[in-house]
């Protein structure tokens, strides 16, 4: 399953900032399948959606990753440290 960065925009709802909630909300109405928030980094195999937070935890960012590779759709140099994931359920 594969999904455009405007198509994601219009699952959330909204372009910008999201909430995790939001991100577990969207991911549960997408694959029709309960997701939940787990701390820390994802394993190495699988698919997640991973936030990243800035030193400080004034900002954040949300990346797709598979099987340990990060696909960033804002394309940043340096991504921060990972605090959180969700598990993509297909």
């Amino acid at each position: 399953i594969s999904l455009t960065l405007d198509q994601a925009i219009h699952l959330i709802g909204h372009s910008g900032i999201t909430s995790t909630d939001e991100m577990v909300q969207s991911l549960t109405t997408f694959t029709g399948r309960y997701h939940h928030v787990m701390i820390g980094r994802p394993p190495s195999e699988g698919r997640y959606v991973v936030y990243h937070e800035e030193p400080g935890g004034s900002r954040a960012h949300w990346t797709f990753c598979e099987d340990g590779v990060v696909y960033d759709p804002a394309e940043k140099r340096k991504l921060w440290a990972v605090t959180k994931f969700i598990e993509v359920k297909l």
